[in-house]
């Protein structure tokens, strides 16, 4: 649901337990909306005092995501350099963040641990979502919830042939569709979701935002291969 907080555009996820939340910038973020590159941006997101005013967090952590399917536990809270695409923690008012502009943050929550991932289509393909689960078992806990975030929908992502066939190979029963004009469109958001009823998760949270449709959030392919990211984040009380 949209949630304005001293003027600024937030979406946020209902009906989690108690001390679970998840929230996610817009563009209508005046507070953040001081970046004009990449490279500043991260620092000005866990710099700003903003979240630690409002809201029970004492840090944010972000990595160094490089489209893989790498997640790595937070033992530390200084990760920045941490390259990989998904952090997990069972550290109490530390934010998970993932920087996205078409492709989904989806988070997850157990008993005591929480993650989020950056999932566009080379980490899907390549087992982020697994990895994720295996890990959560790894260190003795099992998926509760997650939550699908914001992200492209099917009509806005146009995708070649050959990914298609390549998802084909590897995934039953691809959700894709081919337009009038011979375009193929592919939807992520229910691959994911597809993905992790296989896995038994039926406890789906959705913020079901398309990037491209909504002109409130930043897109890359709408915005001409902007530099500026959305964040999602989780963090347990």
């Amino acid at each position: 649901m949209e949630a304005y907080i001293k003027g600024n555009l937030f979406l946020k996820v209902d009906n989690l337990p108690d001390n679970i939340l998840s929230l996610s910038t817009t563009n209508k973020c005046s507070v953040f909306d001081i970046f004009n590159s990449s490279d500043n941006q991260k620092k000005i997101y866990t710099d700003n005092e903003f979240f630690k005013k409002h809201f029970i967090i004492d840090h944010i952590l972000l990595p160094h995501q490089v489209h893989s399917s790498k997640v790595m536990y937070v033992s530390e809270l200084n990760c920045s350099l941490l390259e990989c695409d998904g952090l997990i923690t069972d550290k109490k008012n530390v934010a998970l963040g993932i920087l996205t502009a078409d492709c989904y943050a989806v988070q997850f929550f157990g008993k005591h641990l929480i993650a989020n991932i950056h999932c566009g289509w080379r980490g899907v393909y390549g087992g982020i979502i697994e990895n994720t689960i295996k890990l959560f078992t790894d260190l003795n806990d099992e998926v509760i919830g997650t939550i699908v975030g914001i992200g492209i929908c099917d009509k806005c992502y146009v995708v070649g042939e050959e990914l298609i066939e390549k998802f084909s190979k590897k995934f039953n029963n691809i959700p894709y569709f081919k337009d009038n004009s011979g375009q193929y469109h592919l939807s992520l958001r229910q691959l994911i979701i597809h993905m992790l009823k296989e896995y038994y998760i039926f406890n789906i949270n959705e913020l079901n935002y398309c990037s491209s449709c909504c002109d409130f959030l930043y897109s890359y392919r709408r915005d001409n291969k902007t530099d500026k990211r959305l964040l999602s984040l989780i963090w347990k009380k």
